[in-house]
Order: C-alpha cells, then sequence, then structure tokens
C-alpha cells in the first residue's frame, strides 16, 4: 500500500489524500526502525518522505545506507531484487528532491537495468534526458 501511495504522489497530481499518505509515513518509519529484517523495504520509500519534507540531512542518510543494503542482499534475497526497480525510482526521484542529479541519474539507470519494462523505466529515461539536458549532469 505504502508503495502505491508514494507513487501516487510522484504521478498523480490530483492525489488529494493527505490522510493516506501520513498514515503511510508513519507505517514506513516503523517499519524502518522497528523490524529486525525487512527494514531495508521500507528504507527507500521512508528517506522519500523526509527528502519531500524538506529533512534532506536525514533522507540522504537513510538513502546511502539503504541503497548499499539493497545492493548487498539483492544477490541473496528474491523479496529486494524483485522490488529493486521501484527501491531504485524512489531512490533516484530521493534524490532529484535533494537535488543530487548525479545520484538520480544512478539511481534511474539502475531502475531501468532491473526491469527495463515497467512504467518506471519508461519515465526514467525520459528523466535521465532531462536532468543531463537541463543541469548539464555527466
Amino acid at each position: 500500500l505504502s508503495r502505491i501511495v508514494i507513487l501516487n504522489k510522484i504521478f498523480n497530481k490530483n492525489f488529494n489524500n493527505e490522510n493516506l499518505y501520513e498514515l503511510v509515513k508513519f507505517y514506513l518509519k516503523d517499519i524502518y526502525f522497528k523490524s529486525i529484517f525487512k527494514n531495508n523495504l521500507s528504507g527507500i520509500s521512508y528517506a522519500y518522505t523526509l527528502a519531500k519534507d524538506n529533512k534532506d540531512k536525514d533522507a540522504s542518510f537513510i538513502l546511502e545506507k539503504t541503497l548499499k543494503i539493497i545492493e548487498e542482499k539483492r544477490v541473496f534475497d528474491f523479496e529486494t531484487r524483485y522490488w529493486s526497480f521501484y527501491d531504485y525510482f524512489v531512490y533516484a526521484k530521493s534524490m532529484e528532491l535533494l537535488k543530487n542529479y548525479k545520484k538520480s541519474i544512478k539511481g534511474y539507470e539502475l531502475s531501468i537495468k532491473s526491469n527495463p519494462h515497467t512504467h518506471l523505466a519508461k519515465y526514467s529515461k525520459q528523466r535521465i534526458k532531462s536532468l543531463k539536458n537541463h543541469y548539464r549532469v555527466y
């Protein structure tokens, strides 16, 4: 549910269910800090909510820490590998919010590589092109 809400927040300009978004933020924070085994599955999404709330320092720390965990677990953990296209995409979107365009492009590229057949991959290609043209990031 949290991933659907976050994607709606990103793509749906008419998304106005702030109560649901606040509930999702609460659940993601709770899972991230209190789950022993699955906190990596909520880390990127939770960091996105922090970036959206302009808590840049906290968001950057969690994004980098969680990305490292995802890279390590992706080899052995099916669930992490399965959701990596989403995690990389939200990592990229979060880095874009934090104005770190180089890492944002890296995240979009990883999302495309994880699953090139999704709407997120198509959108990622567009964002990479736009970021490279607009911000002269290489």
